[in-house]
């Protein structure tokens, strides 16, 4: 195997295990966790009981990482493959959608971009051993 195949295959095997957090559940997550942290201090401040602020802490911290975890988001030109229990469910996106996590996966995320690979122009030669410049001419989705 060349190195640049090696190269490649780490790059897949670590591109696949890479877990995406997107701003927006990372800031709702964040958001829980304030109000988690500051109500238990209010709470026990306020003379509730110690089992009630931690519960109450507990429970937001939990709603929290739910949503850090369930809530995904695919830009416009993306799309992800979901599977239940390792079972193909669909294709999700673009724009937001909802995992349960622990059963769902995202298994894959697509790019529909179009890539441009840029080549030169072909030279052709006739029986008369005339060159002939073709332009470039390549179509690929």
């Amino acid at each position: 195997m060349s190195k640049k195949s090696q190269s490649q295959n780490e790059e897949t095997s670590s591109t696949k295990s890479t877990w995406r957090v997107n701003g927006v559940a990372l800031t709702i997550a964040i958001l829980f966790y304030l109000v988690a942290l500051f109500g238990a201090i209010w709470m026990d401040n306020s003379g509730v009981p110690a089992e009630a602020s931690i519960a109450f802490g507990v429970i937001l911290a939990l709603i929290g990482t739910y949503f850090l975890l369930a809530l995904q988001i695919a830009s416009q030109w993306e799309k992800a493959v979901l599977l239940r229990m390792g079972k193909f469910r669909g294709l999700a996106g673009p724009g937001a959608f909802w995992l349960i996590p622990i059963v769902d996966t995202v298994a894959n995320w697509i790019d529909h971009r179009v890539m441009v690979t840029p080549f030169s122009a072909e030279k052709t030669l006739t029986n008369d051993l005339t060159q002939l410049r073709h332009p470039p001419v390549s179509c690929s989705i």
